[in-house]
């Protein structure tokens, strides 16, 4: 558990090290808690980051790339549809 200079309340602070936006997440602990382990804390703390933040940040060029794939397996899977179909009539 760490301090913040200034504060009376008691935090958790997380290094967020390669989010896009972010580099880190601070808790308040309520005052009535006493006797939790600071490492329960860190679990809890890093288990609400995960759930907020997105697991893969995704860029423009990495999007478009997915689409023309995409488009690419639709294009062939319609080109073995006709032949297909066309074989058989």
């Amino acid at each position: 558990m760490l301090g913040l200079k200034g504060v009376s309340k008691s935090v958790v602070e997380l290094s967020i090290s390669d989010h896009a936006y972010f580099e880190r997440a601070v808790f308040y602990l309520k005052p009535n808690l006493q006797g939790i382990p600071a490492r329960a804390l860190h679990q809890e703390a890093q288990q609400w980051v995960q759930t907020i933040l997105p697991a893969k940040q995704y860029t423009a060029k990495s999007i478009v790339r997915h689409l023309l794939w995409m488009m690419g397996c639709g294009a062939l899977g319609a080109c073995i549809a006709a032949a297909v179909i066309l074989l058989r009539g």
